[in-house]
């Protein structure tokens, strides 16, 4: 008589992990064409107004570079900057001053939810022929927190902040990238100031002389996640009954 051999076992365990793997792949699949990165260098500007609009504000600063970036493939298209007639633009309003918690010449803030962001202009494909002209995305930014390091006029945002896509070229997807939102914004502020001073506080008008680097990089999708975990459990687990 052959050796017993449990098929039904080893079947179930070879037809978890395909189904797994599968799955994991009708998920990122879904999600071809999502921008995974967006990063931008913005020309000298205000930040901030203060009294009597005590409001963070960028109104509409020239895009000196700026990359769109697929995720997976790392397809990168360009917002129009520097060079090119016109250039991008960035804009940033309606995040309202909550508390002003600075203290020794450090300054130091908390705004609230409700802000709006947007960047406007051409966008570009990798090479560097227009593909678009417009309202590249637009959208709510979270409730935020900055404040100033290395005491020399440098502003960092503190914790987290999230940009939540609602509109724009981008978000409508019809031009082969996706926003797939939300998005983790970050920033820095180079050389900032005020009253033709140093930066003590947001009590008035907050000026960056040098350079503002902001960056939208894609929140992971959880169920991508716990799916990879899965495959991952499941190969482990059939590699450990063949020993």
């Amino acid at each position: 008589m052959a050796p017993y051999q449990n098929h039904g076992v080893r079947g179930v365990w070879g037809a978890a992990v395909v189904f797994s793997v599968v799955v994991l792949f009708v998920s990122v699949a879904a999600y071809g064409g999502a921008i995974e990165v967006i990063a931008a260098n913005v020309s000298p500007t205000p930040v901030y107004f203060g009294d009597p609009q005590f409001e963070w504000f960028v109104p509409g600063a020239d895009l000196t570079n700026g990359t769109v970036t697929e995720g997976g493939t790392s397809r990168t298209w360009y917002v129009a900057f520097s060079g090119f007639s016109p250039p991008g633009e960035f804009w940033w309003s309606g995040s309202a001053l909550d508390e002003d918690l600075s203290e020794g010449g450090q300054a130091h803030a908390t705004f609230l939810e409700g802000g709006t962001l947007s960047i406007e202009g051409q966008l570009l494909n990798e090479f560097f022929m227009p593909i678009y002209e417009g309202v590249l995305l637009s959208g709510s930014v979270s409730s935020f927190e900055v404040i100033e390091t290395h005491d020399n006029n440098f502003l960092d945002l503190e914790g987290e902040a999230i940009f939540t896509p609602e509109g724009g070229a981008l978000y409508d997807g019809g031009l082969g990238m996706k926003l797939e939102g939300p998005y983790y914004l970050d920033f820095s502020a180079a050389e900032a100031g005020q009253d033709g001073g140093d930066l003590e506080d947001f009590q008035t008008t907050v000026v960056v002389v040098d350079s503002f680097l902001f960056t939208l990089v894609q929140v992971p999708e959880p169920a991508t996640v716990v799916l990879l975990g899965g495959c991952v459990i499941g190969f482990a687990i059939r590699r450990g009954r063949r020993r």
